[in-house]
């Protein structure tokens, strides 16, 4: 959360040239001391070869930091020092016209910044904010920066398609948003459960207790992918399981963990008031004990037929494919009178796009290409907690 202490707040204002380069230096150099938020002004005169760069931060050796910095050469201008909290920047807190660019990763190095410093110099936005977010007090340890800019894109599908090209090259989760949201503007939260809520695919684990993993596994993976129709695919995976003892399920659920940052974001969710549900391809079984777990309102999956204590291969109910979680999402938007754009969801593999489609926030959790390229944002290196940067959250 942002930090209200502002009589310990070192506040402290340079002149900076505004050159790639030298940005690059003074962002990157930043993370070593501690800084929390950085502001770019014009200069009096407007000089556009120079910026005037304030920092906040509670090292009360800041000053004497920033005067021991050279960049290559260079020694920025300390212009004014006052720690008095009538001068504290104000922050927008509405964030107005302005757009933020969330940037998540254990290292975010000189490089990086120097390339996303560029990418948003072509696409002619103007810098308003650098905030910490987190300086690693999150599940993986991350790094979260956010960029906060104004402007306007002319073509938001290219610098997307430039993100995801940087993302890959750093290892980097970036998030863009034309216009910031934060955590009232959603209600409702929805998430699969295999490999997305937990960290694994139950119906391979059970097939590894019957010995028959590498066959599922193998239908599980081209489900996913989207190769081939989940419906089929998950009647050919049970049909495989047929006659094992049901024994097996306490045991596989006894070997579930979930995925890092889960229980964070559930709680946190769940102290703003939000409603929660599980839509899972998956069973029942682990869907409603993890409901339990967590106190998470709601959980939907399949219900696995069993007979004299063997699982017979089949479903009892309805099927839930993609098409159902999506009817799923819908039918509890109404029920709460929650409008579809105020709906998050997460999922990992193709049967989640419907779900994903329908939401107003559609998240892609370490998934498979398929649903990435139909998300509005991709988590590959942050934990599940990593949602909550996007709404402006803060560890520092």
């Amino acid at each position: 959360m942002f930090v209200t202490e502002k009589d310990e707040m070192q506040v402290i204002t340079v002149e900076l040239k505004n050159e790639v380069n030298y940005l690059a230096f003074f962002l990157s150099w930043s993370q070593s001391v501690s800084v929390i938020d950085i502001f770019f002004k014009s200069t009096a005169n407007n000089d556009n070869n120079h910026l005037m760069v304030t920092l906040t931060g509670r090292d009360s050796n800041l000053k004497q930091h920033l005067k021991k910095l050279v960049i290559n050469g260079y020694r920025p201008t300390v212009s004014l020092v006052d720690n008095k909290t009538s001068y504290y920047p104000e922050r927008n807190p509405k964030l107005d016209r302005l757009c933020s660019l969330t940037l998540t990763a254990p290292k975010i190095n000189r490089e990086l910044i120097s390339e996303v410093l560029i990418l948003l110099a072509e696409a002619k936005f103007s810098l308003v904010e650098y905030n910490y977010l987190s300086k690693g007090e999150n599940s993986q340890k991350c790094l979260v920066v956010r960029i906060l800019m104004r402007g306007e894109l002319t073509d938001l599908e290219n610098f997307k398609s430039q993100l995801s090209t940087l993302s890959h090259k750093f290892s980097v989760d970036m998030f863009y948003q034309k216009e910031i949201k934060d955590m009232k503007d959603f209600s409702l939260l929805v998430m699969d459960m295999d490999s997305t809520l937990i960290n694994f695919e139950v119906i391979d684990e059970l097939a590894r207790e019957a010995n028959i993993l590498d066959e599922v596994s193998a239908i599980t993976e081209s489900a996913m992918r989207g190769d081939i129709n989940f419906k089929q695919s998950l009647m050919k995976r049970l049909n495989l399981l047929a006659n094992t003892d049901i024994k097996v399920l306490d045991r596989v659920f006894d070997r579930i963990q979930l995925n890092p940052g889960a229980e964070r974001l559930v709680s946190t969710l769940k102290n703003s008031h939000y409603k929660i549900a599980i839509i899972s391809g998956g069973f029942s079984f682990f869907a409603d004990r993890i409901k339990e777990n967590l106190d998470i309102d709601y959980a939907f999956a399949n219900v696995l037929e069993t007979k004299d204590g063997l699982l017979t291969g089949k479903l009892t109910g309805k099927l839930i494919d993609g098409e159902a979680k999506a009817a799923i999402v819908k039918k509890l938007s109404d029920k709460h009178d929650i409008k579809e754009e105020k709906v998050i969801s997460i999922g990992d593999g193709a049967n989640d796009i419907p779900m994903l489609k329908v939401s107003g926030l559609g998240i892609a959790f370490r998934a498979k290409l398929l649903l990435s390229k139909n998300a509005d944002c991709v988590i590959t290196q942050g934990g599940l907690d990593s949602v909550l940067y996007f709404f402006g959250w803060r560890d520092i």
